[in-house]
């Protein structure tokens, strides 16, 4: 398993391949950031997230996690969300795709389009780094 582990601005993340990639003595960082990435933790979100991140061969990719266990809402229709069950939702949601280029170790995202508006058109820096594969 190759584990991945970026820091984000407002979250740190570690990711898991859920298929296998090349080893690091073979295959430049791009080659083994393609592929799907299972959300092994994140800062943003507690413990246990849920989330995947894809990243394809062209430089694109797609993210979304989110915290583990969120209530659901009592009237079943995201349109008649509470207050408070829409603020559960903003905090504990991340979404988002865009194109992708990696610097050395680092990942550099430019969202195209992201559920936290503020990214939207903006690149955001990842200082990664590859523990490996086992």
């Amino acid at each position: 398993m190759t584990l991945f582990s970026p820091k984000i601005a407002l979250a740190s993340i570690a990711l898991v391949a859920t298929a296998g990639i090349a080893s690091a003595q073979s295959a430049s960082v791009k080659d083994q950031v393609v592929g799907m990435w299972m959300l092994k933790a994140a800062d943003n979100v507690g413990p246990s997230p849920l989330g995947i991140f894809m990243f394809d061969a062209a430089g694109h990719f797609t993210m979304m996690h989110m915290k583990n266990g969120m209530a659901k809402y009592t009237s079943n229709l995201r349109s008649q969300a509470t207050p408070e069950e829409a603020k559960a939702t903003v905090l504990g949601v991340l979404a988002g795709f865009g194109t992708y280029k990696i610097m050395g170790s680092d990942i550099v995202f430019h969202f195209v389009g992201s559920s936290f508006p503020n990214w939207n058109g903006t690149d955001q820096l990842i200082t990664s780094a590859l523990k490996g594969t086992t």
